[in-house]
């Protein structure tokens, strides 16, 4: 501390002593003195004391209280600083945190849009070899009818030929006499001689 200060402090504390014996001091004044002077010295000296008392709190108190609030103030600005850091690391972590949660989201969607592509994939060609399935059935019910058909008219005029066959053979021998007989043969032999 300068002089200057030192001076400043020492002026201030004798105007503060000087305006408490003068305040302390309108009793005595009212005073014509025939009274007691022991309660005003009383009360002066409480002042004075109080004066002293300031004085020496001031004098000798202040570095080791101002040292005290400087501690108190580091402190408080160390544990300040420390909840700042640990707020900074939360708010990082929250974040951070956020951050992953809205990656897995975008992932979750992702997978979300493959698996429900891939559904439809799966469904369409499911429906496309039922459909490819099921028109191959169909050509081979087709082609199986188409033979049963055939078989079944092959199968009628096999069936027709034998009827014709047996009513020609049971009536051809009725109506047909020896000169007919003899025209067919004749007829059958040109028809081997062309062949």
């Amino acid at each position: 501390m300068g002089k200057s200060q030192k001076a400043k402090t020492i002026c201030g504390i004798l105007v503060l002593g000087i305006v408490f014996l003068h305040i302390t001091g309108f009793p005595v004044l009212a005073e014509d003195g025939t009274q007691n002077w022991r309660p005003i010295y009383d009360t002066i000296m409480i002042w004075v004391n109080f004066a002293i008392l300031i004085f020496l709190i001031y004098r000798y108190g202040r570095g080791p209280f101002q040292s005290f609030l400087s501690t108190q103030a580091k402190q408080v600005s160390g544990e300040i600083q420390k909840a700042e850091k640990q707020k900074d690391e939360i708010l990082a972590a929250i974040s951070q945190t956020q951050k992953k949660m809205q990656e897995s989201s975008d992932r979750y969607d992702q997978i979300k849009t493959r698996i429900i592509e891939e559904g439809r994939r799966l469904r369409q060609q499911i429906i496309d070899d039922a459909r490819s399935q099921g028109e191959q059935m169909i050509e081979r019910e087709k082609n199986n009818a188409t033979r049963r058909i055939a078989e079944g008219r092959k199968k009628v005029i096999n069936e027709l030929v034998d009827a014709a066959t047996d009513m020609a053979q049971n009536r051809l021998p009725a109506e047909l006499n020896n000169e007919d007989h003899s025209k067919m043969v004749e007829f059958y032999i040109r028809d081997i001689h062309k062949m």
